[in-house]
């Protein structure tokens, strides 16, 4: 048998080796895939994207910090965004001292996580935050090779301090419809804000400062004039001074005062079809002029009806930002002026039924009085104060807005034209306009309401020279004697 030379040996082996080596690629190959299968699938990352080598760090930004932490809870929102490889986790923790607790964590199993909104709940008695500083510390990591994180943190006071409240005048005495002002003190924190809770709704104050010069070496006295809405239920209400620090820690405190219940009239009046048809138009050219939709229907009723029922909430949107922001300063001297030479038709809070024929139109509660006059007649400024408004509104027509200071204003509808601008100061008894048809009306007239933060009110008190003196001039003078 012929023996194997050195030379097929050798060969043997190059063989032998080459194989091995291929044994050893292929199975180091198998195992890669194997291992970026199994990598791809744990991270939901693509380990042979370019982006899975990038260096760039996620984005964090907060959307609310608060300027501090208190009885309240407070609302976080954290905005985390890696538009390359994407967000692997978020996490938030609050730390004091050496105690750091997760307030929010995530971690997304999904590719490419671009973004993400954590919405944040904390209560620092609950998470037994001590009266210090913390610091609210958020990460974020993608899921490129490296791992990129980022971190942001906030330092924020923690106070339980409350503001405290001391009701100055003794008793509020108020009509169903109208008004009443109340002072009071407050001492501690510094209040960020404080006025008057009634029924779900707050009624702003402010320093007594903006008064009058008799007030300007009490910076802790404060006043809130309010309003008696219609809607109010005299017997079940409850009205509360509230004041609110700049960390969100609240105290409400009772204050004296009763609410004599006031009965409204029902007043009826009838459109005559011309008339009907007539305001159809004008209305409809102001909704088309405000790119507010409305559709023709099959009649003049049905028509008034729809638009009446859009542009009234239209308006009353508007009058709500117009009067968000009234001068923290008052403006008015003594008794307002009745706006026109005649007598009101009816009062504010009274029940409007419009007919059409026999068919009942509308039923609308007043905001506000109606004068009528025969003939065109000058409108004048029932008290100082600044023009906030001068334009058109749907139901109400040209109307004049006069800011008088603390949350007092008064409206002037259905005008024909105006003889002043937004932004002039005008004096008690000045010429502001003349009375027309504009808006909801049939005949000359003028609308002439009186509100308080935006709430309707009673303007006959407001003409009452006593009960100026009973309700607003007496506690003046009583707050001054009685509060050095």
């Amino acid at each position: 048998m012929a023996q194997p030379t050195k030379e097929t040996a050798r060969h043997t082996r190059n063989r032998g080796g080459v194989a091995f080596s291929l044994v050893l690629v292929i199975t180091a190959g198998a195992i890669a895939t194997v291992g970026l299968i199994s990598f791809k699938k744990l991270t939901k990352a693509d380990p042979l994207s370019p982006l899975f080598f990038e260096q760039d760090a996620p984005i964090l930004s907060w959307n609310n910090i608060p300027k501090g932490l208190g009885t309240e809870v407070v609302h976080l929102e954290l905005e985390a965004s890696d538009a390359k490889a994407g967000l692997d986790q978020v996490l938030v923790r609050v730390i004091q001292g050496n105690r750091a607790q997760t307030l929010y964590k995530k971690d997304f199993t999904t590719a490419h996580k671009r973004h993400h909104k954590a919405l944040i709940t904390l209560s620092a008695k609950d998470t037994k935050l001590k009266e210090g500083i913390v610091e609210i510390q958020a990460v974020a990591f993608d899921k490129a090779l490296w791992n990129n994180g980022v971190k942001t943190t906030q330092k924020l006071e923690v106070n339980f301090h409350k503001p405290h409240i001391s009701v100055i005048t003794p008793q509020q005495n108020g009509t169903h419809g109208g008004a009443e002002i109340v002072f009071y003190k407050i001492t501690g924190r510094e209040p960020e804000s404080h006025g008057i809770r009634s029924e779900g709704s707050f009624f702003p104050g402010f320093s007594a400062e903006g008064w009058g010069p008799g007030f300007s070496s009490r910076p802790s006295i404060h006043l809130a004039l309010y309003p008696i809405p219609q809607s109010l239920n005299p017997k079940s209400t409850k009205m509360l001074i509230q004041a609110r620090d700049s960390l969100g820690n609240t105290v409400t405190s009772k204050f004296p005062h009763r609410t004599r219940r006031r009965r409204w009239r029902s007043q009826r009046s009838r459109l005559s079809n011309s008339e009907a048809q007539a305001i159809v138009r004008n209305l409809r050219q102001y909704a088309e002029q405000n790119a507010i939709h409305t559709n023709t229907a099959s009649n003049t009723a049905a028509d008034l009806r729809q638009l009446v029922a859009k542009l009234s909430v239209n308006d009353d949107n508007l009058l709500s930002s117009l009067l968000a922001n009234p001068i923290p300063e008052k403006l008015w001297g003594e008794y307002f002026l009745i706006p026109v030479k005649v007598s009101p038709s009816n009062q504010t809070g009274d029940l409007r039924l419009i007919y059409l024929g026999t068919d009942q139109l509308l039923k609308i509660r007043e905001s506000g009085v109606r004068f009528t006059v025969r003939a065109p007649s000058s409108v004048i400024a029932s008290n100082s104060g600044k023009v906030i408004y001068t334009g058109q509104l749907g139901l109400l027509g040209n109307t004049i807005i006069i800011d008088h200071g603390l949350g007092l204003t008064t409206l002037y509808s259905h005008l024909s034209n105006f003889a002043v601008t937004k932004g002039r100061s005008v004096t008690r008894g000045d010429v502001i306009g003349t009375t027309g048809r504009s808006g909801f009306s049939t005949a000359n007239e003028l609308y002439y309401q009186v509100r308080i933060h935006g709430i309707p009110v009673s303007p006959r008190e407001w003409w009452d020279k006593r009960w100026i003196s009973e309700h607003i001039d007496e506690k003046i003078a009583f707050v001054l004697r009685s509060s050095p």
